[in-house]
């Protein structure tokens, strides 16, 4: 706790200190205005010499010196005009329209151009690096998610000189980061957003009123592939909508598989289908046996990265009866990423996966680069997708109010800290370092309890969840009828939460607490130490009303 606290000083004295440095700069700036003011109140209207005379750009008195212009240069022969080569000759020159002086006006739409409306590029917040310098004014940039990708943005910006907007096609090389503060070599508890690195497409783009004009074959040749209802007519017959099906579909474009491999795959990891019915399919089509085995590799990697729900660690939930109990899924409440976490490889792509849905939903979400020690080994790779996995489902409550996925990651960090929590609290015990007042058991179950209320609050900030609403830690549920409360542990949307060591059934009156809150939850999930056997934790549906 010590060496924390001496970071966090040592962090703020380190920003304190670069503080009072751009301080002293801006004083110093302060300083010279105010001794050119002093000298010269009047120098913003002093004329300078005209460009083109030896003295240009220089101030002047205002006196003949101001009148001068330069000398008129000779008139210079007319040069001829080179022939054009057949390659270079347009097909068409499109015709400028008379402008309003100081307007220019911009070229409509050619026979090789398109024009779309701009409501089919969704608006981004995304946050750019420009550079600026001196009294430039800061520019308006407007960014847009081209329709049928995430990593191609429509990006507009008007620096306010008179000239309009400049529009570009730009891909997302990188998302925003988020790296800690180094300071004389040492890492700081303080972190540091950098901006997305962004890729000009060479394509030639002008915004009309509200039309954008480009030649969709320019954009197809440098983005690399075609983009239906963008560059193309066509319609896909199936679009990537989750984390799966988009590192699935971006996986096999590395590959080179055509559009109806893709959406074949597509179907099939949507349907839950067999992987022997696809590779019977592609057979047919002629896939040769070496990249079948690539579609299927890229097939079971998908599939790992599929976002948990309740459903999913409950399965039997759907079909139970109102007021049991239900067990956990075979293995209990844990996740194992299997083979994907065997290499970094794998390990990044599919993180590439869920970080493409996450930046999907949000695309100025700050992103923790991975670090070297984050794919060491199996176990940190695992740590990290993790993380990763917790990450998409804050995204999904932050940005839609949807607790699904939330519910399913909370879960499985509980159970997994509720275990760690036990295990050290029967070491404390070994070593009677508790206070026990009643018995073990009380003794161990609160030193248990502590920790899991001290971990989860802590989990829920490093995702950006604020507690209150839907998602709630050891707050009362009112019963308004009977003017009484119950407090759970903690509550994630319609589900409320308990950990303990002993066993609740659902008759114990503070399960039925719960239940006949105002808030009326469907679910009551149980949270107990796997060492205490089998199906120790579960959830009790709702009993009928």
């Amino acid at each position: 706790m010590r060496r924390e606290t001496d970071e966090v000083v040592r962090g703020f004295l380190a920003l304190n200190a670069l503080l009072r440095e751009e301080l002293r700069d801006i004083r110093r700036l302060f300083a010279a205005r105010a001794s050119e003011t002093k000298y010269n109140p009047n120098w913003r209207l002093q004329p300078r010499a005209p460009v083109g005379t030896p003295k240009g750009g220089q101030w002047i008195n205002g006196g003949k010196q101001a009148q001068q212009r330069p000398a008129a240069r000779p008139p210079q022969p007319p040069r001829p005009a080179p022939a054009p080569t057949p390659s270079r000759v347009p097909t068409h020159r499109p015709q400028i329209a008379p402008s309003r002086p100081g307007h220019i006006a911009r070229p409509g739409p050619t026979p090789d151009t398109t024009s779309l409306p701009l409501r089919l590029f969704r608006v981004s917040p995304l946050t750019l690096a420009l550079p600026l310098s001196g009294d430039t004014p800061r520019p308006t940039v407007t960014t847009r998610l081209v329709n049928g990708t995430i990593d191609l943005l429509l990006v507009e910006i008007d620096n306010h000189d008179g000239r309009g907007a400049h529009a570009s096609f730009q891909r997302i090389v990188r998302p925003a980061l988020r790296t800690p503060i180094t300071i004389l070599g040492q890492e700081t508890l303080f972190r540091d957003t950098a901006p997305a690195e962004l890729e000009r497409l060479d394509v030639g783009v002008t915004i009309s009123g509200g039309d954008v004009v480009f030649d969709p074959r320019d954009l197809a040749s440098a983005y690399g592939r075609d983009l239906p209802g963008i560059t193309t007519a066509e319609t896909p017959v199936i679009a990537p909508q989750t984390a799966e099906e988009h590192l699935l579909a971006h996986n096999l474009r590395n590959l080179g598989a055509d559009t109806w491999t893709i959406n074949a795959a597509i179907q099939n990891l949507r349907n839950e289908q067999s992987d022997e019915a696809l590779a019977t399919a592609l057979r047919r089509r002629g896939v040769s046996d070496a990249n079948l085995r690539r579609i299927m590799d890229a097939l079971r990697l998908a599939r790992a990265s599929h976002a948990p729900t309740i459903l999913d660690l409950f399965p039997e939930i759907a079909s139970a009866r109102p007021g049991t109990i239900v067990n956990a899924r075979q293995g209990g409440i844990q996740r194992s990423w299997g083979e994907v976490v065997e290499s970094r490889y794998s390990t990044r792509a599919l993180a590439d996966g869920i970080l493409l849905e996450i930046y999907s939903i949000d695309p100025n979400y700050a992103i923790e680069a991975p670090t070297d020690a984050d794919l060491a080994t199996p176990d940190t790779r695992s740590a990290y997708l993790n993380r990763l996995s917790a990450m998409r489902a804050a995204v999904h409550f932050r940005e839609y109010g949807d607790v699904t996925l939330l519910q399913a990651e909370t879960a499985l960090f509980l159970q997994a800290r509720v275990d760690q929590a036990y295990a050290e609290a029967e070491r404390l015990y070994g070593a009677r370092r508790l206070r026990v007042r009643l018995s073990r058991g009380e003794a161990v179950g609160n030193s248990m309890d502590r920790q899991v209320h001290r971990a989860l609050p802590e989990f829920y900030a490093n995702l950006g969840v604020d507690l209150g609403g839907q998602v709630r830690v050891n707050q009362r549920e009112y019963n308004r009828s009977d003017e009484t409360y119950r407090i759970p542990d903690a509550r994630v949307g319609p589900t409320h939460i308990d950990w303990t060591i002993r066993r609740k059934g659902p008759r114990n009156k503070q399960i039925v607490g719960f239940f006949m809150s105002d808030s009326a939850p469907t679910l009551v999930l149980i949270f107990r130490p796997s060492q205490l056997g089998d199906n120790s934790s579960y959830a009790i549906t709702r009993p009928r009303d």
